[in-house]
Order: C-alpha cells, then sequence, then structure tokens
C-alpha cells in the first residue's frame, strides 16, 4: 500500500541534470565556481502549483552556506490534475470494449507526474470524462533511447479505444435543453465472421 500510495499521491523530487560538474577523470575535492542544478518536483493530483512553487523558491533561496548566491528560475509549473469518477454510460462502454478485446475487466491506475493538457482540458470541460491511457511496459523504455512498442498491443489498444467510442452513448440529462440533437440515422451494423457480436473496424482481424 505504500507503494501505491507514494505513487498516486504523495510528492517526490528528482534530479534531471547538472551544468559545471566536471567528469570523473579530472574530478578533484575543490569548490566549483558555478553550479546549475535543474530539478522536477511531483505534486499530489489535488495541489494547485502556486503556493508550492513559491515556498520552494523561497526555501532554497534563503540563507545560502558559506556566503554563496543561489537563484532558482522557474521554468515551467503546472498544477495536478484529478480526473473525475466515470459516468454510468462509459463505465459500461469501457468495461465492454475491454472484456471484447482483451477478454478481462479494465484495470485503473493513477500517477503523481501530471501531463499539462489533462488539466486544461478538465478546466474546459469541468462535466467531462477523460480517457487518458497509452500503451507501456516491460522493453518500452518510454520517453528513453530505443523507445519502442509492442505491435499487438498497440492494435488491440486502437480497437478497444474505437469500440469505447462506438458504444459510448450519452448519460441521462447529458444533452443540453437549449442545443439541438444532431439527426444522425445510424447505418445498418455489419458484423464480423470472427465475431458475430462485434461490429466490423471494432476486432482485431479487422483493424
Amino acid at each position: 500500500f505504500d507503494l501505491f500510495k507514494a505513487n498516486y499521491w504523495e510528492p517526490s523530487l528528482a534530479v534531471l541534470g547538472q551544468e559545471g560538474l566536471p567528469g570523473l577523470a579530472t574530478a578533484s575535492p575543490v569548490l566549483q565556481p558555478k553550479l546549475k542544478t535543474m530539478i522536477a518536483v511531483r505534486l499530489p493530483p489535488t495541489v494547485e502549483h502556486e503556493a508550492p512553487t513559491a515556498a520552494l523558491k523561497a526555501v532554497l533561496e534563503k540563507d545560502p552556506p558559506c556566503g554563496a548566491k543561489v537563484s532558482v528560475d522557474v521554468r515551467m509549473a503546472v498544477s495536478g490534475w484529478h480526473g473525475p469518477e466515470l459516468t454510468p454510460c462509459l463505465e459500461k462502454a469501457v468495461k465492454s470494449a475491454s472484456c471484447s478485446v482483451f477478454g478481462k475487466d479494465p484495470g485503473f491506475m493513477g500517477c503523481g507526474g501530471t501531463i499539462p493538457l489533462m488539466k486544461m482540458l478538465g478546466d474546459m470541460f469541468p462535466d467531462a470524462c477523460l480517457i487518458v491511457c497509452g500503451v507501456m511496459g516491460p522493453g518500452a523504455n518510454e520517453h528513453g533511447p530505443n523507445e519502442s512498442l509492442d505491435i499487438g498491443y498497440v492494435k488491440k489498444v486502437t480497437a478497444c479505444l474505437s469500440m469505447i467510442m462506438s458504444n459510448l452513448e450519452p448519460d441521462t440529462g447529458a444533452w443540453p435543453d437549449d442545443v439541438p440533437r444532431p439527426l444522425l440515422k445510424r447505418k445498418k451494423a455489419n458484423f464480423c465472421f470472427n465475431n458475430p457480436k462485434i461490429i466490423i473496424g471494432n476486432c482485431l482481424c479487422c483493424v
């Protein structure tokens, strides 16, 4: 549980890079005239960034030791994003698609490192449910050298997302009364021969 809580909800700090330190071949126990360090601080999902950013800057610049001068340049500050509960219609569509493509119920997870776009979309559409997904796993090396994807798994995720969008129905009361509904005539469904219960385009053999 401690690992679960730390990954979902607790802050963390990572050193991304340093400039001014000598390499191992020329390193020696002497003071360096100047050093730059880039760090990334991860905030809990429900925390706004303004107060923590100001507090961190104040702590780092206050009373540095040995007469050193410290200045903090904030390159980017983004508030966390905490996704709302899935609506009943979306939850039903996600479960149905997951069971059809993967043969099991969907799993859900969270991660402290926020994606700025999700916070922006959440603020623009506060009543909407957003599905954030990706293809990762052992050997994928995401955001690193030799990043790669498992093509078979990508096809499954694509089919699953297509099925979610195809089967999703609007929630009761979700459509505004003052906005006319589009008059769409649904075409007769054509079903896959290998999976008679699945519409063509939503199955793996037709992707």
